[in-house]
């Protein structure tokens, strides 16, 4: 059926207009690139990671010093050439599954990414709807027409009393319904599409520009500020008093305008802010952490440990011990309260200061050192535990020496952790399985150990002890 010149000029406007709206769609959908080094893809990337270290936060969202590796690990790795389905594929490779976001196949993200397709589906059936609807009543028309033609057939004598022509009569005008019709669900599909574009556009919050309008509130008013406290602690300290201001009792925006406060140079404005948040809840492992540094900062070591033991006592992620081991604060807090004179010996075998050399000629040198503390003063507790740590060399080893000295050790302080683990250690190496095991018994019941960074925890001593074990058992196929 050819359609009139008004109703084909008017479907190209539909058409033209219906082509454009989803080309914006399309753009709005695919904004972050794919490739290259910018920080559009680098936000993309990090938006889709889980910051481990932190509650309901991505990895492009956070200032937690984890996250801020992690966007380094993505820029290094985008300098690379990797793809982003590389990059996200290392890091759950690294750690797990638990480092993605939802997928955006679920939740949130589905709705936001399936919108524009699911909108532009509808606007296009509405639109063949209209023309169906407009096209049978053409049709309904037409055949109307012919029928009354056939049926009815005119009266010229009426036609010629009224003086008109049969022939020049005007046809009855097009009902106007139709279009009305395509109009409104033009009009509706278009509103529609631009409100998916928006609602995709809406949710990308990659650019610090849009971290800072608005009034944020709640977790997500928190997590928006984060970025600002390392790169622009004042601003950071506005926007948090935004999200204080609806929340005052958040912990985590506490604990981050604490640590921006800290970071301006406004030392008693941040400790308040940290004692506040520890106040709203203890278990946040973060606030802990960030008064450990401001402890050990002032050089209130005790402090500072008490604080990384309230840290340990949240049971925070493996993440987040890691990121505690490599800002290298558990270390500082451990040489810092030695005693001074196993501090002496310490600082002078381990030349670069971070107790990580614990190889044979540190701890020849170590041990040479401690035996002059221990005849000065033999109740001396790090010189005993550390005298018996420098007799297990990697290339001179006395155990039944070191064992002496732990268990004298031990008797004097028997909730002494670091003792223990040690000892464990030694039952682990010299095959005394039932012995460690009991030992780890014990350890499970007492605070980590400021050393245990160095000596193992619980977890690490446990996993040592297994692969003892199954190291132990025969192999049948051996002989």
């Amino acid at each position: 059926m050819n359609l009139p010149a008004a109703a084909r000029r008017h479907w190209a406007w539909w058409t033209v207009m219906a082509v454009v709206v989803a080309g914006l769609l399309v753009l709005a959908g695919s904004r972050t690139p794919q490739d290259g080094t910018s920080d559009d893809r680098l936000y993309g990337i990090a938006g889709q990671l889980k910051c481990l270290q932190c509650v309901g936060e991505s990895v492009a969202a956070s200032q937690a010093p984890l996250a801020e590796q992690f966007r380094t690990e993505i820029r290094q790795q985008m300098s690379a050439g990797s793809t982003d389905d590389e990059i996200l594929a290392f890091f759950v490779d690294r750690y797990g599954d638990e480092v993605l976001l939802e997928p955006p196949a679920s939740g949130f993200g589905a709705l936001v990414w399936l919108l524009p397709v699911l909108l532009v589906l509808a606007a296009v059936a509405g639109l063949v709807m209209a023309f169906g609807r407009w096209r049978a009543n053409q049709e309904n028309e037409g055949a109307g027409v012919v029928g009354a033609a056939e049926s009815s057939p005119v009266d010229v004598s009426q036609a010629s009393d009224t003086g008109d022509e049969v022939g020049a009569r005007e046809p009855e005008p097009a009902d106007p319904a139709p279009w009305r019709g395509a109009a409104i669900a033009g009009g509706i599909a278009v509103f529609l599409l631009l409100a998916g574009w928006l609602v995709v556009w809406g949710s990308d919050d990659r650019g610090e520009g849009e971290l800072t309008g608005g009034v944020p509130t709640g977790r997500e008013g928190a997590a928006a500020c984060q970025p600002l406290a390392m790169s622009d602690p004042e601003a950071a300290i506005e926007c948090y008093d935004r999200v204080l201001e609806s929340s005052p009792t958040d912990v985590e925006a506490l604990t981050y305008r604490g640590w921006a406060h800290i970071r301006s140079g406004e030392q008693a404005a941040g400790v308040t802010d940290l004692e506040a948040a520890v106040a709203a809840d203890p278990a946040y492992g973060d606030a802990h952490v960030f008064l450990a540094v401001v402890a050990a900062d002032a050089g209130d070591f005790p402090g500072a440990a008490l604080e990384l033991e309230r840290f340990w006592a949240t049971e925070p992620s493996e993440v987040a011990v890691s990121v505690v081991q490599a800002e290298g604060l558990e270390a500082r807090v451990f040489v810092g309260n030695m005693s001074p004179a196993a501090r002496e010996c310490w600082l002078a075998a381990d030349s670069d200061d971070s107790g990580s050399g614990l190889d044979q000629a540190y701890l020849d040198a170590l041990g040479t050192c401690l035996d002059a503390v221990l005849v000065a003063d033999p109740t001396d507790s790090d010189a005993r535990l550390w005298r018996a740590r420098s007799y297990l060399g990697p290339e001179s080893a006395d155990g039944a020496t070191a064992r002496i000295l732990l268990l004298g050790l031990l008797a004097d302080e028997p909730d002494n952790a670091d003792a223990l683990a040690l000892l464990v250690q030694l039952d682990i190496l010299s095959g005394d399985l039932d012995a460690a095991e009991a030992g780890l018994e014990t350890l499970a019941g007492l605070p980590r150990g400021p050393a245990a960074f160095l000596l193992g925890d619980e977890a690490a001593l446990r996993a040592a002890l297994e692969r003892a074990r199954l190291a132990s058992v025969p192999n049948p196929e051996g002989g």
